[in-house]
């Protein structure tokens, strides 16, 4: 591959330039070292592309390990460099729904209090979080999401402070 592909619009002088530039890099190419970059690189792409359903997944299988060995941490301390990813996301936000719907389906693990889901989830508190909480109890309460709902209730400057409340003590009867 000449420098006459890379040149592009009526500037013959940069096809020199192009030129060196492609000389530099066939000379500086060792094979070892740039294939373990390019690798790296690929994986970070790949790390980028994951979806959020992948995430979900790799928590979900934490859970049920956890469950199966009866051992919370098992689920909690990978869980937490999980969220860390997640948090480094730009949409972040996408995930408190999903994340409330894991716990639906989940067994009562001891998610911790507030734990890793807990965490990231409050991040989001006033911004839309507790609306999803409710909702997510109003379909499936679990214990976890009872104790979230008591986080909830309480912060005594929340405006919704009593309707959290309320919905708290018909949960427990």
């Amino acid at each position: 591959m000449g420098a006459e592909v890379y040149h592009r619009g009526p500037y013959p002088q940069y096809s020199r330039y192009v030129d060196s530039r492609v000389n530099k890099i066939k000379g500086k190419w060792k094979s070892g070292i740039n294939k373990d970059l390019t690798i790296k690189r690929l994986q970070r792409r790949s790390f980028m592309k994951k979806k959020v359903e992948d995430y979900i997944y790799e928590l979900e299988q934490l859970i049920e390990l956890a469950d199966q060995e009866k051992d919370k941490y098992l689920f909690q301390d990978p869980a937490y460099e999980i969220m860390d990813e997640i948090e480094e996301l730009g949409n972040a936000f996408d995930f408190v729904e999903p994340i409330f719907l894991l716990v639906e389906r989940s067994p009562d693990i001891d998610f911790g209090g507030p734990g890793p889901f807990g965490s990231f989830l409050e991040k989001f508190y006033r911004n839309g979080y507790e609306d999803i909480l409710v909702k997510s109890l109003q379909r499936k309460p679990k214990k976890y999401t009872i104790f979230l709902l008591e986080r909830l209730c309480n912060d005594e400057s929340n405006p919704k402070r009593e309707e959290y409340c309320t919905l708290l003590d018909s949960l427990k009867k």
